[in-house]
């Protein structure tokens, strides 16, 4: 209950604002700067012409990821003294063809992989979710217009992709999962605050009429309109299990890019996805009739971990491990995993293990079981 310590101010207009440890990074009149707390300057982070001026920023972990009104990513580690570019920059209008600009974007925890929501030429949003391999600088998508890694089947789809643009092939494990996925755009993405392989994507249905939207004068800024539209009727009446809005969590592999590990439909009275934290998704609640300004933070318990949610370090890895190697197929080692786990959790993993393989979840389970047919 004590007040909360001012430890500095200072008089600043800003698009975005983010603490790190005891620096304020600042997107402020299209550039950015790293501040103290009381405002004095300490680094101007720099942009060329040709790069264009800063419009987007995200602080995950250490890494500040930038985007350019020109559709140039980079990405600065905040770890050092001063900040130092991590990576040396993408440009996605090279990259991506219909390419209008960056929306969001957002680094892993180790840096290694970043997400990017875009808009068209005609800025209308994008129904793909590009995945930047930083290792590989490779450019791979989920397209949730297709509800599927797109595999290049569809000609006109494939025409509009940029030979730059590295295509992947596979289905979505599950033909639930994949319908789920069906007819949707990006919201918002967050990977997890630790695991590297696991990003969560808010999806809405497509909108049921984006004409007046498709104008010259549509930009990024107003994206966030399209969030608010009456979802299309139709496949809305073709996926009544499934919410407007679902949460998609992906593992990334580097065979395939992005593969859907779950798909979670989320209430009216959802806002917006926070973050991610293994083993919850942190959201955010609108308004009730009870409290009309204040909108509640919640914690929901991911599928693998639901009656796990207090488990320690070492099971929360191995549950990881398992969800990983069930959703690339990797049947040997998801029963590793299991048989690493304790009692508790084998009793909750062994029926969707079993079911997965087609068989019937077992009232009696040791580390030692061995009655499913790998």
């Amino acid at each position: 209950n004590s007040e909360p310590l001012i430890l500095g101010s200072f008089a600043c207009e800003a698009e975005a604002v983010y603490v790190y440890e005891q620096s304020v990074v600042v997107l402020q009149e299209e550039r950015i700067q790293i501040r103290t707390f009381q405002g004095t300057v300490k680094q101007t982070l720099p942009f060329t012409d040709l790069e264009g001026q800063p419009i987007f920023m995200n602080l995950s972990g250490h890494f500040l990821v930038v985007a350019t009104s020109c559709g140039i990513i980079k990405i600065w580690d905040l770890s050092r003294r001063e900040a130092k570019l991590h990576f040396r920059p993408k440009n996605l209008e090279e990259a991506v063809s219909d390419f209008g600009e960056v929306i969001s974007a957002s680094c892993n925890s180790n840096g290694t992989k970043v997400s990017i929501s875009i808009a068209k030429s005609n800025f209308l949003p994008d129904t793909k979710l590009f995945l930047w391999d930083i290792e590989s600088d490779s450019l791979q998508y989920f397209n949730f217009s297709t509800g599927r890694v797109d595999d290049g089947e569809n000609e006109e789809y494939q025409n509009s992709l940029s030979p730059e643009l590295t295509m992947t092939s596979t289905s979505v494990p599950g033909d639930s999962l994949t319908f789920d996925c069906l007819g949707r755009f990006v919201l918002s993405h967050q990977w997890d605050a630790e695991e590297p392989k696991l990003v969560v994507c808010e999806a809405k249905l497509l909108p049921k009429n984006t004409s007046n939207l498709d104008t010259p004068h549509y930009s990024r800024r107003m994206s966030s309109s399209t969030v608010t539209m009456p979802a299309n009727t139709i496949l809305k009446k073709t996926q009544e299990q499934e919410g407007e809005v679902v949460l998609v969590t992906f593992f990334t592999c580097p065979e395939v890019g992005l593969i859907v590990q779950d798909v979670h439909s989320l209430p009216e009275n959802h806002h917006k996805l926070l973050g991610v934290c293994t083993p919850h998704y942190l959201l955010l609640s609108k308004p009730s009739s009870q409290l009309p300004k204040v909108g509640l933070v919640k914690r929901m318990a991911m599928r693998d971990f639901e009656g796990l949610e207090s488990c320690d370090k070492a099971t929360r890895e191995a549950v990881l491990n398992f969800s990983y190697n069930m959703t690339t197929g990797n049947m040997d080692e998801a029963f590793r995993a299991i048989k690493s786990i304790r009692r508790s959790a084998n009793q909750h993993l062994l029926p969707v293990f079993e079911w997965s393989k087609g068989g019937t979840p077992a009232n009696d389970w040791t580390a030692d079981h061995r009655e499913i047919k790998l």
